[in-house]
């Protein structure tokens, strides 16, 4: 029994769940760059006050738009589910 049709917003705002998904994958790859803490904390001091290509420019990061990217968080979580989850 699905209760996402308990959630107004998911119709009232068509973007809404695709500001989810762009979220997750910009946090996702802050998660799997290099410098992650400081990156994050980087991102963090930005607020909502600018655009996110300001931010992930910034952070020397690429889109989370981006194929690359995508395919780069994805190996990312791949390789630390194998790492650490299932091992």
């Amino acid at each position: 029994n699905p209760d996402f049709y308990q959630i107004p917003h998911f119709f009232a705002g068509p973007a809404y769940c695709i500001s989810y998904a762009v979220s997750l994958v910009f946090s996702a790859e802050i998660w799997a760059s290099d410098d992650s803490i400081n990156n994050y904390l980087t991102a963090v001091k930005y607020g909502g006050a600018n655009h996110l290509s300001t931010v992930y420019t910034a952070l020397g990061l690429e889109s989370p738009l981006s194929t690359s990217t995508v395919e780069t968080v994805a190996n990312e979580y791949t390789e630390y589910i194998n790492t650490y989850i299932l091992n």
